[in-house]
């Protein structure tokens, strides 16, 4: 509340000096001008002379400013109202004619344009007619509520006043109240959906990304082998693999060829079990130990290992040709008949 008006009293004064209609025809005039200046003297002495003038400036300037922000609210958010709350928006906003210079093609005789720029001629205006303080505070109170003010524009203020001067003031209030509810709803409802879109768009934009990043990645995997691929040359071992390791290629010496034939049976024992698995899918179960289930085998490998070993030692070799012995060729043909 402004520092003009102290106390509720002064309100209620100076709010009934605007209730005269200004319109009246000319015989009226001289009594409408002794009863406004009697309001006018059971002011305070602070709301009058120069500082009344000030007093109407500040009502009018707040009924300028919620105004225009309450009409730009609601003109923001326009296909989410009905017919109702349209009516009210257009009839709020045709109060704006006063102050702005209308156009040649309308005409506006409730609220055309004031030559004079009369301010407190323009509130008075606002103040005599029931309709339009209902419909003003309808659309003040649902922008002021959800704006959260501290404390309500002097507007409003006056609006409750002038209200309050009518026969019909409970209905006028009631139905600003019910219908700035209803305001308010819609308003919320569209924040809700305009929210939830914004929400799912980003979510599909974060999808969206997401898709490509992965094609991206998908390509990058497929080119990587034939563009980035360097394999890493294998250690050298102190103690070659004699399955993989590059001196198979060469003649071994006799200590290297003992050591790597030593590892050999070491590694492939008869005590060691080794599993196949059968290369029929649909056959999970056939799985078969053949070295461990065939003692025929297993006694014969023993025996052709033990034989291997002993002709290292008669028959050393010391080129790169075959290592054969007449021993293992006698047993390997004993096993096969």
């Amino acid at each position: 509340m402004s520092a003009l008006f102290t106390s509720q009293d002064d309100i209620a004064k100076l709010a009934a000096c605007f209730t005269f209609d200004i319109n009246t025809s000319s015989g009226d005039r001289r009594d409408l001008k002794h009863r406004l200046k009697t309001r006018i003297n059971d002011l305070p002495r602070h709301l009058r002379s120069e500082i009344y003038s000030v007093a109407t400036s500040v009502i009018f300037e707040s009924l300028h400013t919620e105004l225009k922000s309450g009409i730009q609210k609601m003109g923001g958010l326009i296909n989410s109202f009905g017919p109702d709350e349209e009516i009210t928006r257009r009839r709020v906003a045709a109060i704006q004619e006063m102050w702005t210079e209308p156009w040649r093609d309308v005409s506006n005789e409730r609220w055309k344009y004031q030559a004079d720029q009369c301010e407190a001629c323009m509130l008075s205006r606002v103040a005599t007619d029931p309709s339009t303080l209902r419909e003003l505070r309808t659309v003040i109170l649902a922008h002021v509520e959800l704006k959260a003010y501290q404390s309500w524009p002097i507007i409003l203020t006056f609006l409750d006043e002038w209200i309050k001067l009518t026969d019909k003031a409970k209905i006028l209030f009631d139905t600003s109240e019910e219908r700035a509810k209803e305001i308010r709803y819609c308003i919320d409802q569209t924040k809700l959906h305009r929210n939830l879109k914004a929400a799912q768009a980003a979510k599909r934009e974060a999808e969206e990304r997401a898709r490509k990043q992965q094609a991206h990645n998908a390509q990058g995997l497929e080119t990587l082998p034939a563009l980035c691929y360097n394999p890493t040359p294998p250690l050298t071992q102190d103690i070659p693999n004699p399955l993989f390791s590059s001196t198979l290629n060469r003649p071994l010496s006799r200590n290297e060829y003992e050591f790597s034939e030593a590892e050999f049976l070491h590694e492939f024992s008869p005590n060691r079990t080794f599993y196949r698995a059968s290369s029929t899918i649909d056959d999970e179960n056939d799985v078969t130990d053949k070295y461990s289930q065939d003692n025929r085998l297993s006694k014969t490998l023993a025996v052709l290992q033990k034989q291997q070993v002993l002709d290292q030692y008669r028959y050393p070799d010391t080129g790169g040709g075959e290592r054969r012995s007449p021993g293992t060729d006698t047993l390997k043909l004993q096993y096969r008949h």
